[in-house]
């Protein structure tokens, strides 16, 4: 995890944290996947991590960056091994996660960078976000979306969510109202907060899972501009 000594590290991004920071932050539960296939699985993870960051910074948030699903098929798995989970250079776990800090979740190392982001293994444990994990509101998808059900607008979703947070520093939308959660809908309009969310791609541009770029030239690897 990210913390500890770095708690008192002065980041590049720490500008853009305190901004979006100041009106909360803004997650999504739910992410499923039946795909087996490793690399099609993390690409479709790391597209999800990016539709976080565009829609959380529309909404004028700091997004959570969030975990994998321990059950995931495409997450190698050995009996022998801790939890069962054999991707341990790619996967980092955790039993601590939840509002009790008793479920176990996974972050892909392919997404680690917490600068402007929070990853949700963070979120449920350092220190430094306790205020966020003492005051969340949790908000159906459907309450989301736009009326296509599959798509978030993002020049309406900052004040959509502020309605729906009646003043929770923390939101997160829960997708199993979705009758796809395998992946966090797609954003369209105009986006806010533009400069904010540039900010994050560049500083951490292993987030940047917006086609074409993907993991690359394989699931090990963070997102890379891909042309062919």
């Amino acid at each position: 995890w990210n913390y500890g000594a770095e708690a008192y590290k002065r980041y590049g991004l720490q500008n853009v944290e305190e901004k979006l920071g100041k009106k909360g932050v803004l997650g999504f539960i739910g992410l499923k996947t039946n795909e087996a296939n490793a690399k099609v699985g993390v690409e479709s993870h790391g597209l999800s991590v990016a539709r976080v960051v565009e829609i959380a910074t529309s909404a004028g948030r700091r997004p959570i960056s969030p975990t994998v699903p321990c059950d995931a098929p495409w997450i190698e798995k050995y009996p022998a091994a801790m939890h069962g989970i054999m991707m341990r250079h790619q996967v980092v776990l955790s039993q601590l996660c939840g509002r009790e800090r008793n479920e176990m979740c996974c972050q892909s190392l392919n997404f680690d960078c917490d600068e402007g982001v929070m990853l949700e293994i963070d979120f449920w444990n350092d220190p430094r976000y306790a205020r966020f994990r003492d005051d969340i509101a949790v908000v159906s998808a459907k309450d989301v979306v736009n009326d296509s059900g599959v798509e978030i607008d993002l020049s309406t979703i900052e004040e959509k969510i502020d309605s729906l947070a009646q003043g929770k520093k923390t939101v997160f939308v829960d997708l199993a109202s979705l009758e796809d959660s395998s992946i966090v809908p797609k954003g369209v309009g105009e986006a806010k907060y533009v400069p904010e969310r540039d900010s994050i791609f560049a500083t951490c541009d292993r987030l940047d899972c917006r086609p074409p770029n993907k993991p690359f030239p394989n699931e090990n690897e963070p997102c890379r501009r891909v042309t062919n």
